[in-house]
C-alpha cells in the first residue's frame, strides 16, 4: 500500500502494486495526483481509499486526481467506481487490462503449410 500525505502533488508511472493487505493507494491529503501505466491491486474493499465519513464535504467543485491509463484489473467502470472511496476528490480513470500474448503451438506441418 502506498500511504500519501503532502499539500504538494504526486507524480506515479509505471508502478506494479501487488498483494496489498488495504488497498493500493491510500490518501489522507494531496494537492494534486497523476497515476499513469501502473497495475493497480485491489485490496479487501477498495483499490483507492481516502479513510473519512464524507459527511463535511462544502464544497461542490472537488480536484480530480488524474489515474488514466492504469490497469485495475477490470474495464468495467462501475466495478472500478466501487473501488474508489475519496470524500474530497474525484478520480478521473481510463482503464486498460494488460493482455498477455497467446502463447500458439506450432508443429513442422503446420509450419510447412504457411508457405504452400
Amino acid at each position: 500500500m502506498f500511504t500519501y500525505r503532502s499539500t504538494t502533488g504526486l507524480d506515479l508511472r509505471n508502478c506494479l502494486f501487488t498483494d496489498v493487505d488495504v488497498c493500493s493507494i491510500h490518501i489522507d491529503s494531496v494537492g494534486w495526483m497523476n497515476v499513469q501505466n501502473c497495475i493497480l491491486a485491489h485490496g479487501p474493499q477498495f483499490t483507492v481509499w481516502q479513510p473519512s465519513t464524507c459527511e463535511d464535504i462544502l464544497t461542490p467543485d472537488l480536484p480530480h486526481l488524474n489515474m488514466t491509463n492504469n490497469d485495475w484489473g477490470t474495464t468495467d467502470a462501475d466495478t472500478i467506481a466501487s473501488w474508489i472511496h475519496t470524500c474530497d476528490y474525484i478520480v478521473d480513470y481510463i482503464p486498460y487490462i494488460g493482455m498477455p500474448v497467446g502463447a500458439e503451438t506450432m508443429n513442422w506441418g503446420d509450419l510447412k503449410a504457411h508457405f504452400r
